[in-house]
């Protein structure tokens, strides 16, 4: 199974990191692995979506169910897709005047191995990344 954990320290609040990372319908234009995105069904607590993921000849699609917890949390779970395994979410601790802590958790594992040789590595480098480009996202929304 792999595991990736990731945080940052960011001066935004908790709320804007919150927003950005729940507005699905905005990561094709940012994240240049992500494709397209598809809601499904979305409230207050609840966003089921998929995104096709595409880089170097390789492409996927899955879909998660994002529990929303306002502004502390969102997480997911596995809808439908190549994983066997998919459990994690996103954190958002308050740091009061200085920000927040962002924070991204996740366990996978693939079906079987020929998806995990060729689907793991990319999808473990983009997970991997995937706090950092959260992060220069906010740059640019939250000038």
């Amino acid at each position: 199974m792999r595991q990736i954990k990731r945080s940052a320290y960011v001066q935004y609040s908790p709320k804007e990191m919150f927003l950005l990372i729940d507005n699905i319908d905005a990561y094709p234009d940012f994240l240049p692995w992500c494709r397209c995105t598809e809601i499904h069904h979305r409230n207050d607590q609840n966003v089921i979506a998929t995104i096709v993921l595409s880089k170097n000849g390789i492409k996927s699609q899955f879909t998660t169910s994002n529990k929303l917890i306002q502004y502390d949390a969102i997480e997911l779970t596995l809808s439908d897709g190549p994983f066997s395994h998919f459990e994690g979410g996103w954190s958002f601790d308050n740091l009061e005047d200085k920000g927040s802590k962002v924070e991204f958790k996740l366990k996978f594992e693939l079906k079987n191995s020929v998806l995990d040789l060729s689907l793991g590595q990319f999808f473990e480098k983009i997970c991997d990344k995937l706090v950092d480009a959260f992060v220069l996202r906010a740059k640019e929304v939250y000038k």
